[in-house]
């Protein structure tokens, strides 16, 4: 029940992060970095499946499952490294060269597939749905895309990259509330859930302003 909304709000950073890699390396690291901006937006999606990585490792450890943990983190390793070699090799050596942006890339992807399969057999064991919480991770991430380019798309209207960046924000806040409205189960709530949550937070507001 958890599960989804920690990884909806993780998304949700990591999302925003990414989309606007270009305004982020611009505003902290100066223009110098700016050619580093690809390799940012790959690495901002990183921490999305840290959520599932780690809640999942826990119930292997807790349900005494950690041979076959081991075993997969293992054939996991062991796969990577021709890929590894794939993505850093020079040509002369039969690689792609991608130095950073290939490495990094790499590392989500690896990450989302050795993920998955330790969720796979998590879920086989725990008797519940793989398929959902699968499909969950795809159109959660989709979803909180279309609106982070929306969102970023408004605020490049204005020149001021600042201000663009935080108008951006607060957008990108304000439709993904809407988006939990009226999808509630990206984050494992019903409607009535959400409505009940907004009546008390805007009642304790209220109480505090007075």
């Amino acid at each position: 029940r958890f599960v989804p909304l920690l990884y909806f709000v993780v998304a949700f950073l990591a999302i925003f992060l990414s989309i606007n890699a270009e305004k982020i390396t611009l505003l902290i690291g100066g223009k110098s970095f700016v050619p580093a901006q690809s390799t940012v937006a790959i690495m901002a999606m990183y921490p999305i499946h840290q959520t599932y990585g780690q809640l999942t490792g826990s119930v292997y450890y807790a349900t005494n499952q950690t041979k076959l943990y081991r075993n997969i983190g293992i054939i996991m390793m062991l796969l990577g490294l021709p890929f590894t070699w794939l993505i850093l090799a020079p040509q002369e050596l039969f690689g792609l060269d991608l130095k950073a942006t290939g490495m990094a890339a790499l590392g989500v992807i690896s990450q989302f597939i050795g993920v998955n399969v330790l969720l796979w057999f998590a879920t086989k064991f725990l008797q519940i749905s793989f398929m959902k919480i699968f499909f969950h991770q795809i159109y959660t991430v989709i979803l909180l895309c279309i609106i982070s380019y929306t969102a970023n798309w408004l605020g490049n209207i204005i020149n001021e990259q600042i201000i663009s960046f935080l108008v951006n924000g607060f957008l990108y806040a304000i439709l993904s509330i809407m988006l939990i409205f009226f999808f509630p189960q990206l984050v494992s709530r019903t409607r009535i859930e959400i409505i009940g949550f907004t009546r008390n937070l805007r009642r304790k507001i209220f109480e505090v302003g007075n």
